[in-house]
């Protein structure tokens, strides 16, 4: 209850008896922090990976419009479309000739795209993220679709990526 200007109390207020403590026990257990918590490491090479991709669009000119008139210069005109979910084989794609050519046998149709994978590091209750990979512009030619791979600098955290080269 919030206490009148210049008005005091004749005996102290009630609080909580738990304000500022931790709790020790849960349902009969001993609580842990997440110090505490292990979580079980994969060992062992990888076999495959689990990749997604979003499409790159235009922004409608309704969503456009919806921006502030001040902040409207300093945006991109640009939002990020899910694709789907594809479970890859790593010996498909060790390379970036072969990564390009998994995108266009896998996303199948021109534009530019961002590709991400999954990352363990996540402080949720799911502890993993996806993040983004590399992003890849796929055009139409008298060929056929050919892809070319840009900011791929994340490729070389992977020790199965160029594990030739």
């Amino acid at each position: 209850m919030a206490r009148t200007l210049g008005a005091r109390d004749r005996y102290p207020r009630k609080t909580r008896s738990d304000m500022g403590k931790r709790r020790k026990k849960y349902a009969g257990k001993k609580v842990k922090t997440k110090r505490q918590k292990k979580l079980e490491k994969r060992k062992g090479a990888k076999t495959h990976i689990k990749l997604r991709w979003m499409e790159r669009r235009r922004m409608s000119k309704d969503g456009w419009r919806n921006w502030n008139p001040k902040i409207r210069p300093k945006i991109k005109p640009y939002v990020w479309i899910f694709g789907s979910v594809i479970l890859t084989p790593v010996s498909e794609i060790p390379t970036k000739k072969d990564i390009e050519d998994w995108a266009v046998e896998a996303i199948g149709f021109p534009g530019h795209f961002m590709v991400l994978g999954v990352s363990f590091t996540a402080r949720n209750k799911f502890n993993r993220k996806w993040v983004k990979m590399f992003e890849i512009n796929i055009t139409e030619n008298a060929d056929g679709l050919r892809a070319k791979m840009t900011r791929n600098w994340r490729l070389f955290r992977y020790r199965w990526f160029y594990k030739d080269a």
